[in-house]
C-alpha cells in the first residue's frame, strides 16, 4: 500500500492527473516521470536523514548502559559535546563501580577544564579509594590552567599512598612548570621510597629547568645518592639563574 501511496504523491506533486482505473488513465509523460523520480529521491533522502537522526542515542544514556564499551563511547561523546549537561553527566560517572568507566569519566572531565574541572579532579584525588582513578585525575589536573592545580599536585606527591599516583603527580608538576616546586621535587627524588617516583621527580625537574640529568634510579644506593647530589647541585644553580633572569622586554603600550 505504501508503494501505491508514494506513486500517488509523486503524481500529485508532478501535476499528473490520477489514474482512472485499472489499466486506464493517463500514463506519466517523460518530463513528468523525470520530475517524479527527482521528487522521489528527495523524499527518500529526507526520510533517511530523519531516521538516522531519530536513531542517534543520547551519550548521557550510553553512559548508563550495562555494557562497558557503550559507556566508554558515551563518555568520549560527552567530552566532545563539552556542555554543562555533558560535564554533569561525566562527573556523575566518576563514581561508577567499573574502574575503566571511572577513569574515562575523569578523562572526559579533564577535557572540559573551563567548566570547573579542577575542583572535581581535586575531590577525586582527595577522596576516591581507587589508585587507578586517582592516577588518571592527577594527569588530567596537570592540564587544567587553574590556580589550585599546582597545590593539589604538591599534596598528592607528598602524601598519596600509591606510588603510581605520586609518580603521575610528579609528572604533572613538571608539566605545570613552577620554579617554586624545584626544592620539593629534589626532596621527592631523594627520599621517596619508590624508585619510579624518584625517576619522575627528576624528569619533572628536567622539564621545569630545561636541562638534562643523568639519573638512573636502579643504580646501587651509593651511586644513586652521589648522582642525586649532583642533580641537586645543578638544579639549585639553574633555578637561581632562572629566577634572576630579567623579564622579557615589553614595548611601551604593549598588552601585558
Amino acid at each position: 500500500m505504501w508503494v501505491a501511496a508514494w506513486r500517488s504523491q509523486c503524481r500529485q506533486v508532478a501535476g499528473i492527473p490520477p489514474r482512472s482505473g485499472r489499466g486506464g488513465g493517463a500514463r506519466l509523460p517523460r518530463e513528468g516521470m523525470r520530475k517524479a523520480k527527482f521528487i522521489s529521491a528527495v523524499l527518500g533522502a529526507v526520510a533517511a536523514a530523519a531516521a538516522a537522526g531519530g536513531c542517534a542515542e543520547d551519550p548521557a544514556r550510553k553512559v548508563q548502559s550495562a555494557e562497558q564499551a557503550r559507556r566508554l563511547e558515551g563518555l568520549q561523546e560527552l567530552a566532545s559535546e563539552n556542555s554543562e549537561r555533558s560535564f554533569a553527566a561525566a562527573a556523575q560517572a566518576i563514581s561508577h563501580d567499573d574502574v575503566m568507566t571511572a577513569r574515562a569519566a575523569v578523562r572526559a572531565i579533564g577535557r572540559m577544564p573551563q567548566r570547573g574541572a579542577a575542583p572535581v579532579l581535586a575531590k577525586v584525588l582527595a577522596a576516591d579509594n581507587r589508585p587507578e582513578v586517582r592516577e588518571e585525575a592527577a594527569v588530567a589536573l596537570s592540564y587544567c590552567a587553574a590556580p589550585e592545580a599546582a597545590q593539589v599536585l604538591r599534596e598528592v606527591v607528598r602524601k598519596d599512598a600509591a606510588a603510581p599516583v605520586r609518580a603521575a603527580a610528579a609528572i604533572g608538576m613538571g608539566r605545570v612548570g613552577n620554579l617554586s616546586d624545584v626544592e620539593l621535587l629534589l626532596n621527592v627524588g631523594d627520599s621517596d621510597p619508590d624508585r619510579l617516583v624518584q625517576y619522575q621527580a627528576v624528569g619533572a625537574l628536567e622539564r621545569i629547568l630545561g636541562i638534562g640529568f643523568t639519573f638512573e634510579p636502579n643504580l646501587p644506593e651509593d651511586r644513586r645518592r652521589l648522582t642525586l647530589e649532583k642533580v641537586r647541585e645543578s638544579a639549585t644553580v639553574r633555578a637561581e639563574v632562572l629566577r634572576n633572569r630579567p623579564a622579557p622586554h615589553r614595548a611601551k603600550g604593549a598588552a601585558p
